[in-house]
C-alpha cells in the first residue's frame, strides 16, 4: 500500500487560517534547534465538524490536532512522527513545497500520510503551514482501508 493517499474533505482553508492564527506556538525540539520548526494544539472544538469528518473516514477514536509552521528556507531532515501512527495534513499555505517520501516529491493539499514512514520536508521560500489530524490508535493501513474517501 502507498504511504500516502489524497483525500477531499469539507473545510475552508481562509477559516482554519484565520482560527490558527491565534494559536500559540512552541518550539518542537526533536526537528528544531531556533524555532524552525513550531507547533500549537488546537482543541477539536474550534473544528468540530472538520474533526467529525476526520473520525467518521478514518474510524480513529484517538485524533490530536496541531497547527505546525515550517519557517521559509528551513528543511525538515528525515523522521518518523513520535505521537501518532498517521495523519491527516491539510496545507493552509498558499504556495509550499513537496513531501518527500521513497526519494519521491509529493505535493498535496489534503492527504491521509503513513508518518511512521521516513519522510522530509524539503526548504522552501515561504513559511510551510499546515493543519495536522494526528491519529494516534490505529496506523496508516487500517485508516487507509476504513476510509470511504
Amino acid at each position: 500500500m502507498d504511504d500516502i493517499k489524497l483525500i477531499k474533505l469539507n473545510y475552508d482553508k481562509k477559516k482554519l487560517l484565520s482560527i490558527c492564527k491565534n494559536i500559540e506556538l512552541i518550539e518542537s525540539k526533536h526537528l528544531s534547534n531556533n524555532n524552525e520548526w513550531q507547533y500549537g494544539l488546537l482543541d477539536k472544538d474550534l473544528i468540530i465538524d472538520l474533526y467529525q469528518q476526520v473520525k467518521d473516514i478514518t474510524g480513529s477514536n484517538d485524533i490530536e490536532i496541531r497547527y505546525i509552521v515550517q519557517k521559509a528556507d528551513y528543511a525538515i531532515a528525515e523522521h518518523k512522527d513520535l505521537t501518532h501512527k498517521c495523519a491527516i495534513n491539510i496545507i493552509l499555505s498558499d504556495e509550499y513545497g513537496p513531501i518527500v517520501i521513497d526519494n519521491k516529491k509529493i505535493y498535496y493539499d489534503c492527504a491521509l500520510i503513513n508518518t511512521q514512514k521516513n519522510h522530509s520536508v524539503p526548504a522552501f521560500k515561504n513559511d510551510r503551514k499546515i493543519l495536522k489530524l494526528g491519529i494516534r490508535d490505529i496506523g496508516y493501513e487500517e485508516a487507509a482501508r476504513t476510509s470511504s474517501i
